[in-house]
């Protein structure tokens, strides 16, 4: 083997590294955004807002307003989301819960299923001290159970 066949072995195998990392990230994208985003993307339908918390957590602080119900721990969380999806696909889906951790893994699953526009929103409805939570941002909450 020449040293120009190796070199050309190479090219060839990191086209296809970058080729594949291209396809991936294509494939499917999560964005962070703030409360403030969230909230006024849900109520102009530019995004669909998904509370996957459970249900006591909706009792002790209500829900964030136009957020839709689906808690993560649901047999039926995916497929649920995959409808919400299904009536408004233009829309990405916006998942917040107490503090980004699960809608973290809620937007990795959501990926590896095929959904390819989520944003993931930063802080969550209670968030950390001194973060920019919704409660702490004076965002419109619902009653849960609803009223």
């Amino acid at each position: 083997m020449t040293i120009f066949s190796f070199k050309r072995m190479t090219l060839t195998a990191i086209s296809s590294v970058i080729a594949a990392t291209a396809f991936m990230v294509a494939a499917a994208e999560t964005s962070l955004i703030s409360v403030e985003d969230a909230y006024n993307k849900s109520i102009n339908g530019e995004a669909i807002l998904i509370d996957i918390r459970t249900p006591e957590e909706w009792t002790r602080t209500g829900t964030p307003v136009s957020a839709r119900l689906v808690t993560l721990q649901s047999d039926r969380f995916l497929s649920t989301v995959k409808a919400l999806q299904a009536e408004n696909p233009d829309a990405p889906v916006a998942l917040i819960c107490r503090s980004g951790g699960r809608s973290t893994r809620a937007s990795q699953m959501l990926e590896e299923a095929g959904i390819k526009h989520i944003y993931n929103v930063k802080e969550g409805v209670e968030g950390s001290p001194n973060g920019t939570s919704w409660l702490s941002k004076g965002l419109p909450i619902d009653r849960f159970p609803l009223e």
